[in-house]
């Protein structure tokens, strides 16, 4: 049975960003060193890069904010923005669609 959440993705066609959505982002903007930033970033937010809950992803996007380096900032930002408009997406899916709430079929 699905989730709310996966529900939502799959008739919005937007999914929650990740660790790895990070880290990729991490490697297109910073390419040879992105090996030892995204190191740095994993050590400051105390994660081991293998956490897929949202509290873990948000202290990463706070390490990202810190990085002494706009480029970083505006990185964490686009996340941000796709993780909270995932959220309401989700919120606004469980509205309208009441009987995926119930487990009921639509």
């Amino acid at each position: 049975m699905p989730t709310m959440e996966t529900a939502a993705s799959a008739a919005y066609g937007l999914r929650p960003p990740t660790l790895a959505d990070a880290r990729t982002a991490v490697e297109r903007a910073y390419s040879r060193a992105a090996v030892e930033i995204w190191r740095e970033l994993l050590a400051s937010a105390r994660l081991t890069g293998q956490e897929g809950d949202r509290p873990s992803l948000e202290r990463l996007l706070a390490a990202m904010d810190a990085y002494p380096d706009g480029v970083m900032g505006l990185c964490a930002r686009a996340l941000r923005i796709r993780l909270e408009s995932h959220a309401r997406l989700t919120a606004a899916f469980a509205m309208t669609h009441p009987a995926s709430r119930s487990g009921a079929s639509s």
